[in-house]
């Protein structure tokens, strides 16, 4: 349980460090850190935890554990790498925070094939910081729907906008009249769900990409799915829509998961 953020030192880390643990806060669990120091020297027999590079690594958590208040945090240290040690410790997490880009054990981790690892295979929902795009707790949060029913991201941001007392934007990009009214029955239960939400619907015919980044000057986070309308996991999808996001996007973007769909 509890919220995991991956920590390397860099500018964008630590803008995932501090939306992390003001997450970690607000759904009072305890905030996880992590930074990779790939070993894969399994023949050469020296122990990692002797080199330079796993000390630097045991000074930078502990610099990071210092810049955490009003949480519960611990550390780790992994020789995995950064995508297969964030997807194993995701298992147990309610929530993996990363920075858009670093350096060290965290290297291009949501740039190509890296970032599809974790958002594509993470079992739990992830959240992509970008430098700068620290979220004030009022400010409006996104829901981005196609073709699919969009459930997980729904419920997803209705959470967080209930969590945060912020107003909520479905952003339905539909490309037919059938498709605008499939929600409506989720959106009727989840606003019963969370009376508090003052959440408004907005159909679009603007591609997705383009409507959620202009959007995201404005939002404090944008939600999606990992799903196309078949149900199916769309790793290619990722790169279209949500890698733009995360490249182009003005706020933070999480990538909603359920039951490890």
């Amino acid at each position: 349980m509890g919220v995991l953020v991956g920590v390397d030192g860099s500018g964008p880390s630590d803008a995932a460090l501090d939306w992390a643990a003001r997450e970690a806060a607000a759904r009072g669990v305890p905030l996880r850190l992590l930074h990779a120091v790939p070993w894969p020297l399994v023949d050469v027999p020296i122990d990692p935890r002797e080199t330079e590079a796993w000390e630097a690594g045991r000074v930078l958590l502990a610099e990071a554990e210092a810049k955490v208040t009003g949480v519960e945090v611990t550390g780790e240290l992994s020789t995995e790498s950064a995508p297969a040690a964030l997807i194993r410790q995701a298992a147990g997490a309610d929530l993996v925070v990363v920075g858009n880009r670093g350096h060290g054990g965290f290297a291009g981790l949501l740039l190509g094939s890296s970032a599809q690892q974790v958002a594509g295979h993470a079992p739990s929902p992830v959240v992509l910081v970008r430098a700068g795009s620290a979220r004030p707790a009022t400010d409006e949060i996104i829901v981005g729907l196609g073709d699919g029913d969009g459930r997980v991201q729904l419920e997803a941001g209705f959470a967080e906008a209930s969590l945060h007392g912020a107003p909520l934007r479905v952003l339905h990009a539909a490309s037919g009249p059938t498709t605008r009214e499939a929600p409506r029955q989720l959106l009727d239960a989840l606003r019963h769900a969370h009376p508090g939400v003052e959440a408004v619907t907005q159909v679009v015919t603007a591609p997705a990409r383009d409507a959620l980044i202009e959007a995201s000057a404005r939002a404090s986070l944008v939600v999606v799915g990992t799903h196309d309308e078949g149900g199916h996991r769309h790793l290619m999808a990722l790169g279209a829509v949500t890698s733009a996001l995360v490249h182009h996007a003005a706020c933070p973007v999480l990538i909603a998961r359920q039951d490890g769909r």
